[in-house]
């Protein structure tokens, strides 16, 4: 019955309005029509149980046309829906407002009945008191269900809705931690302790794990400055080889000293060829060396089947080459 009354009530209120919109456009009574049905559906959904769709309709037609009325309902739908401290913001509004003239008709009703629904409402209210372990709430920042609490608000118990809540705290430089709890209707100051979370890096991500040090290190260097060195060797080589030859013609061309002007150049021949043969010879033979010694003192790799066997080299030398011989 008391849900037929209210009805009659939004109806009535709605119909007090239409003399002053007689004159006006057609699309403000289309909007106002619109409103009284939405209310009316609203009202049969709360009365046949259906709390969030009539909620939805109360919101819908509160957005066309205020009516103290369509908050009184909106208020009881999330109460219903267990949106306990959304139903207290509600019937809080609703009191709030200054109904002036109204206030003996339908909307102080209304207004009224808030009044009563509130003072049934506030000891089912949940709270809880939240403490910081490691941090203050200064530093802290802490959600619940997503929703950020001001950090004023932790110094005293906090309203929740009753069911599962899930509590967030977030502290620069930290890991987020997340707690999940439970809590009962009439529950009063259920305490929860949240604690920071494990230090980041300094760059605020995740520490970077060591590098492997099972790793073998690179031949691949030392193996390039040994070869070098046998290019280098053979540069020797092949000089060396055209030096000799040159030389053996410059011997026959001139079996005593001095020799005639017109083989000066033949002679020079020689004398670059042998350089550029002694140089090869000597840098070639460095870089080998280099490159073997690196591969020596260079740490070696165990693996997963013992110690490794030991590396040993040996430098070989013999008429016009050079080379390198042991094992690795």
């Amino acid at each position: 019955m008391r849900v037929i009354r209210v009805l009659l009530w939004v109806l009535w209120a709605l119909t007090l309005t239409t003399p002053t919109l007689a004159q006006g456009e057609r699309s403000e009574k289309e909007q106002l029509a619109a409103a009284r049905a939405l209310a009316d559906a609203g009202f049969q959904l709360y009365e046949g149980g259906d709390y969030a769709t009539a909620l939805a309709r109360f919101k819908s037609a509160e957005a066309i046309f205020h009516a103290p009325p369509h908050v009184l309902f909106m208020a009881r739908c999330q109460d219903k829906l267990g949106k306990l401290v959304e139903a207290k913001q509600l019937y809080e509004q609703l009191i709030a407002e200054d109904l002036g003239d109204k206030a003996a008709g339908p909307f102080g009703e209304a207004q009224n009945q808030a009044h009563q629904d509130l003072e049934r409402l506030g000891p089912r209210i949940p709270t809880i008191q939240i403490r910081l372990e490691g941090t203050d709430a200064a530093a802290a920042s802490v959600f619940i269900d997503g929703q950020a609490v001001d950090s004023a608000a932790l110094a005293g118990p906090i309203e929740v809705n009753p069911g599962e809540r899930a509590l967030r705290l977030e502290v620069t430089g930290h890991e987020p931690t997340e707690t999940a709890i439970t809590v009962e209707e009439g529950t009063a100051a259920m305490s929860v302790t949240l604690t920071v979370g494990a230090a980041l890096a300094d760059d605020g991500g995740d520490v970077a794990p060591p590098p492997d040090e099972t790793e073998a290190p690179s031949i691949v260097p030392p193996l390039i400055v040994a070869g070098v060195g046998v290019a280098l060797v053979g540069v020797g080589a092949v000089t060396g080889i055209l030096t000799l030859n040159d030389a053996s013609e410059l011997k026959d061309r001139c079996p005593q000293n001095p020799c005639p002007p017109d083989n000066e150049s033949l002679a020079d021949s020689v004398n670059t060829l042998g350089t550029i043969s002694t140089v090869g010879f000597i840098a070639g033979g460095a870089a080998i060396g280099a490159g073997v010694l690196w591969l020596l003192l260079q740490p070696s790799d165990p693996g997963e089947g013992g110690d490794a066997p030991e590396a040993t080299a040996t430098l070989l030398a013999g008429p016009g080459w050079l080379g390198v011989g042991g094992t690795f």
